[in-house]
C-alpha cells in the first residue's frame, strides 16, 4: 500500500529544503513508515543525503504531512532540529 507521508527538512540559514518520500533513495536518502521492528508502530524515519556543508549548529525545520488522526481527519507534524557535535 503507497503511503500519503511526506517529509520537508528546510535548513534556516539558506532556505534549502530536501522532500522526502516513500520514493527517495540512494545518495544517502532513507524514507520508511512501516511497522518493522525499530519501536512502537505507527513510525516515521527519515534521513536525508549526505550533503557537504551541514555542520554543528545547523537550524532546520521538519514538516511531515499526509498523517491521519484515528479518525481519518488530516493531521501534520512541525517541529525544529538544531544539529551539535557529539565530540
Amino acid at each position: 500500500m503507497k503511503s500519503e507521508v511526506s517529509v520537508s527538512i528546510q535548513r534556516q540559514s539558506d532556505g534549502v529544503t530536501w522532500l522526502i518520500d516513500e520514493s527517495s533513495s540512494g545518495s544517502g536518502e532513507y524514507f520508511d513508515t512501516g511497522s518493522g521492528g525499530y519501536a512502537l508502530t505507527p513510525m516515521i524515519i527519515f534521513r536525508f543525503d549526505d550533503t557537504p556543508g551541514i555542520v554543528a549548529g545547523e537550524t532546520f525545520s521538519v514538516s511531515i504531512h499526509g498523517l491521519t488522526y484515528k479518525d481519518d481527519s488530516a493531521a501534520s507534524l512541525e517541529y525544529q532540529v538544531e544539529l551539535f557535535d557529539l565530540q
